[in-house]
């Protein structure tokens, strides 16, 4: 065998060693082994092409300089989809696996900007209450009592940053509702006042009387 073919040969050797090690990791051994291929096989491609044809020797090269990556490339876009592919890489966790409680964070984003009343001292964390609902807050160094009107200016972890608001809580000026009132029972009889009951009518008995 003459040195163009054992280049062309340790040429396809070092490119078959690239793909198995990316199938195959070894811990570097097939790298290695790759790695001889590729320099017995520049070697003779020196050998063969240098002094004889300059020409074929570069184009040599090239076809080293493109087929090398593009084989890296290739072996690394098709290993995902075969079966030990998908078993060894895993499916991209979704975001709400990488930032846990994302629906409650939406929900505190959605608040900044809205005002409350504060339910607890702050020193600097305690509650608010936003209409009927209570959250975690905390103020920005600054110590507040209860029953202060604040607004919500940034949310920090699970909490919601406040600030004194610049104008009071409006208060809900809808009337409650008015309650109806049972009819009261009807006034029951005394029992003084009830009618006695008439004997009934004995006609001997005004006859018996004397006069």
């Amino acid at each position: 065998m003459d040195y163009s073919h054992a280049a062309v040969l340790l040429l396809l050797i070092s490119l078959a060693l690239l793909v198995t090690e990316v199938f195959v990791p070894s811990g570097g051994f097939i790298a290695v082994l790759m790695l001889l291929a590729l320099g017995g096989s520049v070697f003779c491609a020196f050998r063969a092409w240098w002094d004889t044809s300059p020409t074929f020797w570069w184009g040599y090269i090239a076809c080293v300089l493109v087929l090398l990556p593009a084989v890296l490339i290739g072996a690394f876009t098709i290993f995902p989809r075969t079966p030990y592919g998908r078993r060894v890489l895993l499916d991209a966790p979704a975001p709400e696996e990488i930032t846990p409680y994302v629906k409650e964070q939406l929900e505190l984003q959605a608040l900044i900007g809205r005002q409350g009343i504060t339910v607890t001292p702050h020193s600097p964390g305690g509650m608010i209450r936003i209409e009927s609902r209570r959250y975690h807050s905390e103020t920005r160094g600054m110590m507040l009592d209860a029953g202060e009107a604040i607004e919500i200016v940034a949310v920090k972890g699970n909490r919601l940053v406040i600030r004194l608001a610049d104008a009071p809580l409006k208060e809900d000026t809808t009337p409650p509702p008015t309650e109806v009132e049972e009819p009261s029972p009807p006034p029951t009889i005394a029992q003084a006042d009830r009618p006695s009951v008439v004997d009934p009518f004995d006609p001997f008995l005004d006859e018996a009387e004397p006069k």
